[in-house]
């Protein structure tokens, strides 16, 4: 989004990570929002409340129609703080405890 000058549209990320056109719209509205403060501010301050969740984002096997799980796709967790309703995503290389506790 950044490495361009005039950005990137929803349906060029579309294109290029291979998911749905909805999810592309919804990330790239989501990238934006997180974008619009310079300021990055520690999440939960004064006891604040901070929800957390993890999605995985990629497209579905190619070979296999019945294909399940999330081997090939990339992790991404998300930080929200209820106080403010700033968000942040990070990409994570796995979603165990190890990973998440000191984030």
């Amino acid at each position: 989004m950044v490495s361009s000058k005039k950005g990137i549209s929803s349906h060029q990320l579309h294109r290029v990570l291979g998911i749905t056109y909805k999810s592309a719209w919804f990330l790239t509205h989501r990238i934006r929002a997180c974008m619009r403060s310079g300021a990055l501010a520690p999440f939960g301050s004064n006891g604040g409340t901070v929800e957390v969740d993890e999605t995985f984002i990629g497209t579905k096997h190619k070979k296999s129609k019945t294909a399940r799980g999330f081997a090939h796709k990339n992790a991404m967790l998300t930080l929200v703080d209820r106080n403010t309703g700033q968000a942040r995503s990070i990409v994570v290389d796995d979603i165990n405890r190890d990973t998440l506790v000191p984030i």
